[in-house]
């Protein structure tokens, strides 16, 4: 982390993670206000815009213990960090956030031969893109954007997926009322540090 407690890296030109040490941002007074749209606005990204989504392990936090549960342990717990950062992200101590623009991710899909478009407004609570190649049609539902803020996974892995159902309708799939969960296992290029060897 930077100096100031504060550090951020794009995975990908849509998709910027930031890291705050809150209790480094609480010692430099108005920091602490603007680390979550710090980084959208240094791309010049309007957080405000229906394109733009974002959330933080605070916000995650509060979700979770609203609904009762104890699933904000994963995916945490399975980050590539040491046992010390993970315990502070749960203890409230660090907090990342991450911002995704879906403008952004177009090129990828065009790449592959997809046109895609992005849900905004109320329709992105249940859909987070629709994708056609052809004649062929898929409506991606809101949880895969879920899991590009909440889990990282990639922008391949999920370029990936919207392939491969497209191409299982084309082959005459019955049923794709279902999403394909593919193994991003080969995001994390190395084992978690405090499982390292």
């Amino acid at each position: 982390m930077l100096g100031e407690g504060y550090a951020e890296e794009a995975l990908h030109p849509g998709i910027v993670v930031t890291a705050v040490d809150l209790r480094r941002v609480a010692e430099q007074e108005g920091n602490a206000s603007n680390w979550m749209t710090r980084a959208a606005d240094k791309r010049g990204w309007d957080v405000s815009a229906p394109t733009i989504f974002s959330s933080s392990a605070l916000v995650r936090r509060i979700q979770e213990r609203r609904h009762g549960g104890s699933t904000y342990l994963a995916p945490v717990a399975i980050y590539p960090l040491c046992a010390e950062d993970v315990v502070d992200i749960l203890m409230g101590y660090l907090d990342y956030s991450v911002t995704l623009n879906t403008t952004a991710l177009r090129s990828a899909f065009i790449a592959r031969g997809v046109d895609v478009r992005f849900a905004a407004g109320p329709e992105a609570s249940r859909t987070f893109l629709r994708a056609a190649r052809g004649r062929d049609e898929v409506v991606v539902p809101a949880v895969l954007r879920e899991q590009l803020l909440h889990e990282l996974t990639t922008i391949d892995t999920l370029v990936s997926v919207v392939d491969e159902l497209l191409k299982a309708i084309s082959l005459g799939a019955p049923d794709l009322d279902r999403i394909v969960v593919c193994d991003d296992t080969a995001a994390w290029s190395d084992a978690p540090v405090y499982l390292a060897a």
